[in-house]
């Protein structure tokens, strides 16, 4: 039987390959100029959701409805990823930044918070 790192069957003593990856230290990103990582960061910053069609996972090609939470990166250099509550799973999911187009609905473009006027 063929196993991967998300398949295996994990005995006594083995560690989980994902549950490792997701315990790493994270970098914080809080800053993107490139779609849809802008908009992703903001709609975190105003805890709002944001629809993409996300490439990767499960069922590629799928439009998912998130709610991000954080966005950071493994090493610096890296690639960017999301911690979500994702609507249609139901629970916190990791998406890769690289591998999420905008979708339509969620053209509409979310403004960055304004500052307090301190005069």
């Amino acid at each position: 039987m063929s196993t991967t790192p998300y398949s295996a069957p994990f005995g006594p003593g083995d560690d989980d390959p994902l549950q490792n990856w997701l315990g790493r230290p994270h970098l914080p990103v809080l800053v993107l100029d490139e779609e849809p990582g802008a908009q992703i960061i903001l709609a975190m910053l105003h805890r709002a959701a944001v629809a993409f069609t996300y490439y990767g996972g499960s069922t590629p090609g799928k439009l998912r409805t998130v709610r991000p939470s954080e966005v950071f990166r493994l090493e610096e250099d890296g690639p960017v990823y999301v911690r979500a509550w994702c609507e249609i799973r139901r629970a916190e999911r990791t998406f890769r930044l690289d591998r999420a187009r905008l979708s339509v609905v969620a053209q509409h473009r979310l403004s960055a918070p304004r500052r307090a006027n301190r005069s």
